[in-house]
């Protein structure tokens, strides 16, 4: 008999509970700005041909304008991760239950 009342307790407080209705609010979506575009330096690059060989040569100011574009560019990609890292927050927050594959 005590098992039968324990469990009409369990089932009529069960029913009893207060509801509480969830409410869907739309969570905004933030469009980071992208970066801005780079301006590379021209690199004028000079053709040596020995025999069959040919070999591609800088002078030193050439090769430090190349070098600052490398530079120019890894910054660049690095600033485009930070933006790609806060899609992928947005979108985590937009949809907690897919994964991103």
């Amino acid at each position: 008999m005590n098992k039968v009342f324990l469990l009409f307790l369990i089932i009529l407080t069960g029913c009893a509970s207060p509801r509480i209705a969830l409410e869907n609010k739309p969570i905004p979506f933030v469009k980071p700005p992208l970066p801005a575009g780079i301006d590379l330096r021209e690199v004028n690059w000079q053709v040596l041909s020995v025999n069959t060989n040919a070999w591609f040569a800088l002078d030193t100011e050439n090769y430090l304008d190349l070098s600052k574009n490398m530079v120019d560019i890894a910054e660049y990609i690095q600033k485009l991760r930070i933006v790609t890292e806060q899609y992928q927050t947005n979108y985590s927050k937009m949809f907690p239950n897919k994964t991103n594959d």
